[in-house]
């Protein structure tokens, strides 16, 4: 019964994708922003570039200017096609603990805790993301206000990098990717899936220093034998 809460029959495709953008306004919005490489913590943003073998750490942030009842949704990456351009593995993935909803402590948060809700990980597929009002008819998760202006961190992701391409445009996405679980639901559990925002994040590969050195020497390479031809 809890789960079909979450599901609510909102199959429906993705709303918005875009840079990280903190002043939108729709019933909800999902950013997702890197806050850790290789351990340290780094300002957040949308946008890194990192080395084959580097580790990252993503928050996912959700900011609601509604009452929500529930959500759910998904991310997909290294969607290039091609093993030559694929760069990223995840490494871990958790949901939030959730959040109190009012002083009896009715908590808004996953069904099976931060560990569960987990569909199959796929090398272009993780998710999803997802928590319900426990089926109150009358608390909702209020909008993001206060000390929760900037929005509630729901979950994280953590990344490796496995190589690929020095830059190909965003290489996660997030948003409705997983039929009959995914949506959104505002009062009364009504499906108002078509009010989120998605936005997206990218990982620029920088090649390791022996393989730029291997690319500056070909170059190097191919200029003096086109001078000994001109010659």
């Amino acid at each position: 019964m809890m789960r079909k809460l979450i599901v609510m029959a909102m199959v429906a495709g993705l709303v918005g994708v875009g840079g990280y953008v903190r002043n939108a306004s729709a019933g909800a919005t999902i950013d997702l922003v890197f806050v850790s490489k290789n351990g340290g913590a780094i300002a957040a943003t949308d946008t890194v570039t990192a080395a084959p073998g580097d580790t990252l750490v993503m928050n996912i942030v959700m900011r609601n200017d509604v009452g929500l009842s529930g959500h759910a949704f998904s991310i997909q990456y290294d969607l290039s096609g091609t093993p030559a351009n694929h760069e990223l593995d995840v490494r871990a993935r958790q949901n939030w603990g959730g959040i109190a909803m009012s002083k009896t402590n009715v908590v808004y948060s996953p069904l099976g805790g931060p560990s569960g809700g987990f569909s199959t990980t796929t090398p272009t597929f993780v998710g999803s993301w997802q928590s319900t009002n426990g089926a109150s008819s009358n608390l909702l998760l209020l909008p993001s206000a206060g000390a929760f202006a900037g929005g509630y961190t729901i979950g994280t992701v953590g990344w490796k990098v496995s190589g690929g391409v020095a830059t190909d445009g965003q290489d996660i996405l997030a948003g409705y990717f997983n039929p009959g679980v995914d949506g959104l639901g505002g009062a009364n559990f009504g499906d108002i899936a078509g009010t989120a925002l998605f936005h997206g994040a990218t990982v620029n590969v920088v090649p390791e220093p022996g393989t730029a050195a291997l690319l500056g020497f070909g170059l190097v390479g191919l200029v003096l034998a086109g001078r000994r031809n001109r010659a």
